[in-house]
């Protein structure tokens, strides 16, 4: 078979038999979504064994559904596997995930943020870098950083401090990465 060839039958079972795989695919796939990564799994096996599949299209209907069937298990043993592995990571951070009543108002005025305020502000203050450290990871400058964590700092601690209906309740915002 010629190249041209061998692209046109390829193209012809993804027209002809594709849409049963995918449909197929999307009954059992868990979530649905993943069927159409699932299928890309599918065209690519197909590509790289074409000499292999059944010149009937019937046939190779059946084979492509094997392949489909095969690489459901393989997606789904990942799946197993990612989960084992997210519950023992959990199961490492006994504190970690754990939110102390006391901090339930910081986190509600941190969701009133913008999503790239929250991130700055909680870069510095929950996970410890510095601002020079949270500027590079969310790709800004230094100076931005700065600049933007005291406006956000300022927001939340009047957001904090409406909530509570008392005096200023953030001090420790005012210290952070003043000065860099």
């Amino acid at each position: 078979m010629s190249a041209a060839s061998d692209r046109e039958r390829f193209e012809r079972l993804a027209t002809v038999c594709g849409p049963t795989v995918l449909g197929y695919l999307a009954r059992r796939a868990e979530p649905p979504a993943d069927a159409a990564d699932i299928y890309q799994e599918v065209l690519i096996v197909v590509w790289r064994r074409l000499r292999s599949v059944p010149e009937d299209d019937g046939e190779a209907l059946g084979w492509m559904i094997g392949v489909a069937r095969r690489s459901l298990a393989n997606h789904r043993r990942g799946a197993v596997r990612h989960l084992a592995a997210t519950e023992r990571l959990w199961s490492t951070l006994p504190g970690a995930v754990e939110v102390p009543e006391s901090d339930l108002d910081v986190i509600d005025a941190l969701e009133a943020l913008d999503t790239k305020d929250r991130e700055l502000i909680t870069l510095v203050y929950w996970d410890g870098l510095s601002c020079e450290q949270a500027a590079t990871a969310i790709g800004i400058s230094a100076v931005t950083a700065r600049k933007r964590l005291q406006r956000t700092r300022d927001r939340l601690r009047d957001q904090l401090d409406q909530a509570t209906g008392s005096e200023p309740v953030a001090p420790a915002l005012h210290s952070r990465c003043a000065t860099g």
